[in-house]
C-alpha cells in the first residue's frame, strides 16, 4: 500500500540545537519539502525509530551526554492524508572532557594512544567522537585504538572507555585496556 508522507517535524525543548539540526540529523524520517527531489517524506516506523536514535546522538556530538527523548508522537490528519511528528526532547547540561588516563597499556606509550585519540581536555565532550576513535564500527579499516593493537597481534584486547568522575561540567575518563 501507499506510505503515509509527513507534513511536518517538531520539536519540543530545544534550545541549544535548532529544529533544523535536528531535523536534519533524522537521515530517513523527512518532512514533506518541495525543494527536497532526493529523499522522500514517507513514514517509515523501523527508520524512525532509528532515526531518534540519530537526534540523541546529535546532542551527544556536541557536548549533550545525558539528552534524551522525553516523547514523541505521530498523529495522523485524515484530511490531508498526512502525519505531523512531535518530538519532546531534554537537552541536559553541556560537558567536556577532563583528564584521559590509560589503563592497562603494556604496549604503547601514551602518547601515541592518545595521537590516536585525538581529543584533548577542556574540548567539548563528543560521546559519538570517543566511541569512534576507540573502535570505529562503521569503517573496518580505521586508524582507531581497537585496530592499533588489532594489527600489531593483540586481536582480542578489549578497549573501553569508562566515566570515572564528573565534576561540575568536566567528564574524567579512563581507557582500559584488557
Amino acid at each position: 500500500g501507499d506510505k503515509v508522507k509527513i507534513s511536518s517535524i517538531d520539536f519540543i525543548g530545544n534550545k541549544q540545537l535548532s529544529g533544523n539540526q535536528l531535523r536534519a540529523a533524522m537521515k530517513d524520517t523527512k518532512q514533506k519539502n518541495v525543494l527536497r527531489i532526493l529523499k522522500s517524506s514517507k513514514f517509515i516506523p523501523e527508520k524512525y525509530k532509528t532515526d531518534l536514535e540519530k537526534v540523541v546522538a546529535a546532542y551527544k556530538e556536541k557536548g549533550y551526554r545525558d539528552a534524551r527523548i522525553i516523547s514523541d508522537s505521530v498523529k495522523y490528519d485524515k484530511k490531508k492524508n498526512m502525519l505531523a511528528i512531535k518530538i519532546n526532547v531534554e537537552e541536559g547540561n553541556k560537558y567536556y572532557f577532563g583528564n584521559i588516563k590509560f589503563l592497562g597499556n603494556t604496549v604503547y606509550s601514551d602518547q601515541l594512544l592518545n595521537r590516536y585519540l585525538g581529543i584533548k581536555k577542556g574540548e567539548t565532550y563528543n560521546g559519538v567522537l570517543l566511541e569512534k576513535r576507540i573502535a570505529d564500527k562503521t569503517k573496518p579499516d580505521a586508524e582507531d585504538i581497537t585496530i592499533l593493537f588489532q594489527n600489531n597481534g593483540y586481536l582480542f584486547s578489549n578497549i573501553n572507555a569508562v566515566e570515572v568522575k564528573t565534576v561540575n561540567d568536566t567528564i574524567d575518563f579512563e581507557i582500559r585496556v584488557t
